[in-house]
């Protein structure tokens, strides 16, 4: 696979960059801190949110305007007016009043606003989902990742000229297996109780 440069989010500071301005503004409102705003916001995500703050405004060439994915940004806002004002919710404790509707509408416009159908790429990399996954899960699953990267790509300093030729990998093996198995049980609880009872 050719990748180029521009051509895939490989950090999740890509999309917490993009939230910046949206927990500037909720902050300075409500003086709740950073910290505490983004994490309202990501145990709130839905695709709709994600899809805008990931998404990019590129011009298409018409012969491709068929085969990738256009989104009117427009038709996300009602979804994404929820996603904030649960999360406001979340970290007022109280129902929300007429102002603070408001102040999510007005937050809404400025995110979305005048912008043209936007492309669902960059694509996320297998390291930007892992992370995006470690932060809503709250499991360590980039450190995992981090050290199979022997198991799985060949390096000069490891002496081996294929992935899986390594007696010690084989030894290993079956240590890590069981480890891996036990992260991914608990991801897919987290994702049982968090996504699918929704």
């Amino acid at each position: 696979m050719v990748q180029r440069k521009g051509f895939d989010h490989k950090n999740l500071r890509d999309l917490t960059s993009r939230l910046e301005i949206t927990v500037k503004k909720i902050r300075d409102k409500y003086g709740w801190t950073k910290r505490k705003i983004k994490r309202a916001i990501f145990n709130n995500m839905t695709y709709p949110l994600f899809l805008v703050l990931i998404g990019v405004n590129e011009q298409i060439p018409a012969a491709l305007k068929l085969a990738l994915p256009l989104y009117e940004i427009k038709l996300f806002k009602s979804a994404i007016i929820k996603d904030l004002e649960r999360a406001i919710f979340q970290l007022k404790g109280d129902p929300l009043s007429n102002s603070d509707k408001e102040f999510v509408k007005g937050l809404i416009e400025a995110l979305i606003k005048s912008k043209p159908p936007i492309v669902a790429t960059p694509y996320p990399s297998t390291s930007f989902v892992i992370q995006l996954m470690e932060k809503l899960s709250k499991l360590k699953l980039m450190k995992l990742y981090s050290g199979y990267s022997y198991f799985v790509h060949s390096y000069d300093e490891s002496w081996q000229l294929y992935p899986f030729s390594s007696v010690l990998e084989f030894k290993v093996f079956k240590y890590e297996l069981g480890r891996f198995i036990e992260v991914i049980r608990q991801l897919l609880t987290f994702y049982e109780n968090e996504v699918v009872k929704c």
